[in-house]
């Protein structure tokens, strides 16, 4: 699926829906994996950061090891692709 990322594209697009819910901890993910796409793993580790801090607040603790996980990859400088989806 390399083909299709564009990641200022998904920067971009994910930044609109993050000035409309920046409260919400998947769009905050969602712009962490994109600046990533972009290769800015500072802004995507800062978005991943106030993605956990939100779970965190609201008790969806569960999902903190998922946002570890796509953390472990750009601490590498690596993007996070999720796998296919079933």
């Amino acid at each position: 699926m390399a083909e299709v990322r564009n990641g200022p594209e998904a920067v971009e697009l994910a930044e609109r829906s993050y000035r409309l819910k920046p409260d919400d901890p998947y769009i905050c993910f969602i712009l962490a994996a994109a600046f990533a796409e972009a290769g800015d793993f500072a802004n995507a580790l800062r978005y991943l950061g106030k993605a956990e801090a939100v779970l965190h607040e609201r008790g969806w603790t569960d999902m903190v090891d998922a946002v570890r996980k796509q953390g472990a990859f750009y601490l590498k400088g690596r993007p996070y692709h999720m796998e296919k989806w079933t």
